[in-house]
C-alpha cells in the first residue's frame, strides 16, 4: 500500500479489524551480530521504506533528533513509499533487541501512524510489537493491555496469545530504559487538558492544533496552521510551560505557556522563543488529529 492525500498527522485511533501476517504471529526480535550497528543491516542492505528509516536514523543522534527527522520526512516523502509493515517492525525489533528502546519506540510509532493514515486501522501485529517495547522496559502490566488490544483486533493473533500465556506466571526483569534515563523526557498523564484547536488572539488568522504524543522526544505536538513545515514537538518543562525538541539550527526554541481556568483546562496559550503570539482556546480538535502518535494509555 503506498501513502497519498495526507492532510494531517493523524496517528492510531480505535483498534480496527487487523491486516496481520499470514498466521497472526510477530517474529522474535532478531539480534544484531558483532559489527553492526543497532538496527541491524545496514542502511545500504535494507530496502524500501525500512532501509529509508534506518537512513534517517542513524544520522541523528539520539532518539528525540530521529523522531524529528522522522515527521519530516512523513511530510515531505513518506507518499513515495510502500508501506511494508513486516519490513519496519524488524527494523523497530533490531533496535530493541540491541537495547536501544527509545528508537524502537519511535519507528513503531511511526508505522503505527503512517498505517492508520493509510488504512485507517493499526494491526494486530503492530499493538504486539508496542506490548514487547512495554514488556523489554519492565511494565509487565503495560505489555499485558497492549498484546489484549492487540487480541482484540484479531482474536487469533496467535503470537499476543503466547506473550500473554508467558506472562502468567510473573513480570519480567527490568531492561534498562535509555528513555527512561533520558533528561529531555517528561511523561505526564495529564495532557487531555492541553489537546485543543487555538485561534489568534485579537482576531488574527493564525490557529494552533496541540495534541498529544507518546514519541520520546516529547509529550506534546502543535501543527501551527501558518507554518508549512512539520509539526513542532514539545518537552514539559513545567506544569504548564512546554519547550520545542531539537529546534532547527540558528533558531530559538518555540515555547509554549498555558493559561488555565479554574477548571485546569486550557482556555489560553503564549507562544515565544522561536515564533510569538496569544492564542485563545478555539474548540476541540477536528476528526485526524487526535489521538496522536504513539500509545498513550
Amino acid at each position: 500500500m503506498v501513502l497519498a492525500g495526507m492532510q494531517s498527522l493523524a496517528c492510531a485511533g480505535e483498534p480496527g479489524p487487523a491486516e496481520s501476517a499470514a498466521g497472526g504471529a510477530t517474529p522474535e526480535p532478531t539480534a544484531t551480530t558483532d559489527g553492526q550497528q543497532a538496527g541491524g543491516s545496514s542502511p545500504e542492505e535494507r530496502s524500501g521504506l525500512a532501509g529509508k528509516m534506518q537512513a534517517l536514523i542513524a544520522g541523528t543522534d539520539d532518539a528525540a533528533a530521529a523522531n524529528i527527522a522522522l515527521m519530516t520526512f512523513y511530510t515531505d516523502g513518506l507518499s513515495d513509499y510502500e508501506i511494508d509493515e513486516a519490513g519496519v517492525l524488524a527494523l523497530g525489533r533490531e533496535y530493541l533487541e540491541a537495547g536501544d528502546d527509545a528508537r524502537a519506540e519511535v519507528v513503531f510509532s511511526f508505522l503505527q501512524m503512517a498505517s492508520f493514515q493509510v488504512t485507517r486501522e493499526v494491526s494486530a501485529d503492530i499493538w504486539a510489537a508496542h506490548g514487547d517495547l512495554r514488556l523489554a522496559r519492565g511494565d509487565t502490566s503495560g505489555a499485558k493491555s497492549m498484546y489484549d488490544v492487540a487480541l482484540g483486533t484479531d482474536a487469533d493473533h496467535a503470537y499476543s496469545k503466547q506473550r500473554l500465556a508467558s506472562l502468567a506466571g510473573g513480570p519480567a526483569p527490568k531492561k534498562p530504559s535509555s528513555a527512561a534515563s533520558s533528561p529531555q523526557i517528561a511523561r505526564r498523564d495529564d495532557l487531555a487538558r492541553f489537546r485543543f484547536k487555538f485561534t489568534e488572539a485579537g482576531g488574527g488568522e493564525r490557529t494552533l492544533m496541540i495534541s498529544e504524543t507518546c514519541n520520546t522526544s516529547g509529550v506534546l505536538r502543535a501543527v501551527a496552521q501558518w507554518e508549512n513545515s512539520a509539526p513542532w514537538v514539545f518537552t514539559s518543562v513545567s506544569d504548564t510551560v512546554f519547550e520545542q525538541v531539537n529546534a532547527p539550527k540558528g533558531k530559538k526554541p518555540v515555547k509554549l505557556t498555558f493559561e488555565l481556568d479554574p477548571g485546569t483546562a486550557a482556555e489560553a496559550v503564549v507562544v515565544s522563543g522561536g515564533a510569538k503570539g496569544r492564542f485563545e482556546w478555539g474548540g476541540y480538535l477536528p476528526d485526524g488529529f487526535e489521538p496522536e502518535m504513539g500509545t498513550c494509555d
